[in-house]
């Protein structure tokens, strides 16, 4: 009989050290919106445990904070513990659904949480208020500080090519006045010179002899006389 009895306990410690539980709940089932709220999850088991996505199966909820697994470990069992800390915009209950714990023995979920979310109760008694007057902000010269270099940096960008466009401006042109002029009696005897070398009268050309020096003769005397007689007969 004590045989049988020892046997039964020591099965019974087995099958009980086989088992895997998994727990899990809440600090509050109401908030306000944007409250933060903390989940527990804990989960004891004598196989190791395949933890779920908890981002993508917590979802619209929104994980702000998650804390580092803490696992505990017996001679039969380990015990793995997280804390979540979660946040909803909006108001409405909302499921947190169960979370499904992979083990070699089987498939173990957490139970299923509804969390009531309130929004922000509106003063009914004072519905309307006065317009408030737009408030005078103070110059900050280091906030504006990046943006005062910037303006003289351009401003000093654009004197800089002024000046170099003017420098290039004087250097590719010529200064009609620094060049001296030559004298009409001098310019009138070069051409007559000139002329005079084509020997055109001995071309049968006396014709275009006399037209080339009727030409010089004038421009010489609209130089000499300042008359127009380029223009005159």
């Amino acid at each position: 009989m004590k045989r049988l009895l020892l046997l039964l306990g020591l099965l019974f410690s087995i099958l009980l050290s086989a088992q895997t539980r998994v727990n899990s709940s809440i600090d509050t089932n109401m908030a306000l919106i944007g409250d933060v709220i903390k989940l527990s999850i804990s989960v004891e088991s004598s196989t190791p445990v395949v933890w779920p996505d908890v981002d993508k199966e917590l979802a619209p909820l929104e994980i702000q904070e998650k804390s580092q697994f803490d696992t505990v470990q017996n001679s039969l069992q380990t015990r793995y513990k997280q804390e979540l800390f979660l946040q909803y915009f909006d108001t409405g209950i909302v499921n947190i659904p169960s979370l499904a714990f992979l083990t070699q023995e089987d498939t173990f979920y957490s139970d299923s949480i509804a969390v009531a979310f309130l929004g922000f109760e509106l003063d009914s008694a004072n519905t309307y208020f006065d317009i408030k007057s737009p408030k005078k902000v103070p110059f900050n010269f280091e906030e504006a500080k990046p943006y005062i270099y910037l303006i003289i940096f351009l401003i000093l960008l654009i004197f800089l090519f002024i000046k170099l466009i003017s420098r290039f401006k004087k250097k590719s042109t010529i200064d009609v006045d620094e060049i001296p002029e030559t004298p009409c009696d001098e310019e009138a005897i070069k051409r007559l010179e000139l002329l005079e070398l084509k020997k055109l009268y001995e071309n049968n050309q006396t014709k275009k002899h006399y037209i080339e020096l009727t030409r010089i003769l004038r421009h010489y005397f609209d130089r000499r006389f300042n008359i127009d007689t380029l223009e005159s007969t």
